[in-house]
């Protein structure tokens, strides 16, 4: 068992579970450890670069990060919970993680009879398509929504899977990859951390509508989380120094690091809270432009939110920020919170388990529940509290 299992399986034993005749805590564990290998998000907001990020999962983060999940018990159906107030249920059941492209589309990963699908969600539900296991998370990049499957990393196991969907022919392409971890979209590729029995590497591969290249790859021993941030920068979390990915001759190669600690990354900041930062656990959610750390510390953090824990997915939206934290539920922090100083906490929903966050394509935000359900929640309308 890694650092990461254990943590979440600490903060989510700390949760309460919702009443199941079927699908207990062991299994939602199940679902969620795996996933949580991951990429973080994260997963993340629509920014001015085609960028998304999984920081788990994104959104996963150094044991702290998003939550991810698949593998869903479909029969008997479990005895539902109520929804929270001021929520409306888009999808029930069987949901496994939700992204939303820069175009505003919805895209939805679910599980039917053990086999797993992606659907685009807008206001009616467009033809599914089917991909292979394993499938544990999906971020959006430029008119291509990646599938990735984490795989387990074991000799003669299930190896990772990345899978490539073109969001305006339908088609899609696949990759065997190791073990996968972490990842983040910028355009058309795709950065993710893997393993292998030598060690953590970060692997490029793009996608030209037809077939997936793997670029290249770039050893960086105790390689963890990998956000972009809104101009697509890449910075990956390695042990306490944050390292930059930038283009070469090659594909890409390492650039600067900066020390930074072993605070969790999770997800590109929008403009309001700086167009180059990433979200970043250190203490307290910092909005982090790590360009900057080198040269004054206290300039490189921007809007700084107190929070009562270390959160499992962050997603800033054109409302505010959303933020969730295992034990406490999901926390909105709307614009003027988050400009106070204080960063009172808006509105919260209490008692909830988030699976993957994103931005709702049009007001609020979307999450995926312990019970497989996509929820959509827009604090600034509901008033919830």
């Amino acid at each position: 068992m890694t650092q990461i299992e254990d943590l979440v399986r600490q903060a989510l034993a700390a949760t309460p579970a919702a009443p199941s005749t079927t699908d207990p805590l062991a299994a939602l564990d199940r679902r969620v450890r795996r996933a949580r290998r991951r990429m973080a998000a994260g997963a993340g907001a629509v920014a001015a670069a085609i960028v998304a990020a999984v920081v788990v999962p994104l959104a996963v983060l150094d044991g702290n990060g998003s939550p991810n999940s698949v593998g869903i018990v479909h029969t008997p159906t479990p005895t539902p919970s109520p929804l929270p107030s001021g929520t409306t249920a888009l999808w029930t059941a069987s949901a496994a993680w939700a992204t939303t492209d820069s175009s505003g589309r919805r895209w939805l990963l679910y599980a039917d009879n053990g086999q797993s699908y992606v659907t685009q969600l807008s206001g009616g539900t467009d033809k599914p398509i089917a991909v292979q296991s394993p499938a544990d998370y999906i971020v959006a990049g430029d008119h291509v929504i990646w599938v990735i499957g984490s795989g387990s990393g074991a000799p003669g196991d299930n190896r990772g899977r990345i899978t490539a969907i073109d969001t305006s022919t339908g088609k899609t392409a696949e990759l065997e990859q190791p073990q996968v971890s972490y990842g983040a979209a910028v355009d058309h590729s795709l950065y993710v951390t893997e393993s292998d029995t030598s060690g953590a590497y970060v692997a490029r591969i793009d996608f030209d509508g037809n077939r997936l290249d793997d670029v290249g790859e770039v050893v960086l021993r105790g390689a963890q989380e990998i956000v972009a941030s809104g101009r697509g920068h890449v910075w990956v979390h390695v042990g306490d120094q944050l390292t930059e990915l930038t283009l070469s001759s090659r594909g890409f190669t390492t650039g600067k690091s900066v020390q930074w600690g072993t605070g969790a990354l999770y997800a590109p900041t929008l403009p309001l809270s700086g167009q180059d930062g990433i979200w970043a656990y250190g203490g307290r959610l910092i909005a982090l432009d790590p360009s900057a750390l080198s040269g004054c510390v206290s300039c490189a953090e921007g809007d700084r939110v107190f929070v009562p824990g270390h959160p499992s997915a962050v997603t800033e939206t054109k409302d505010g920020l959303f933020v969730a934290v295992p034990g406490s539920g999901l926390l909105y922090y709307s614009p003027d919170a988050l400009g106070s100083g204080s960063t009172p906490v808006t509105a919260s929903i209490r008692d909830v388990q988030v699976v993957s966050l994103t931005a709702d394509p049009v007001s609020g935000v979307d999450y995926v529940d312990g019970q497989g359900n996509l929820i959509h929640w827009d604090p600034a309308a509901a008033g919830a509290r």
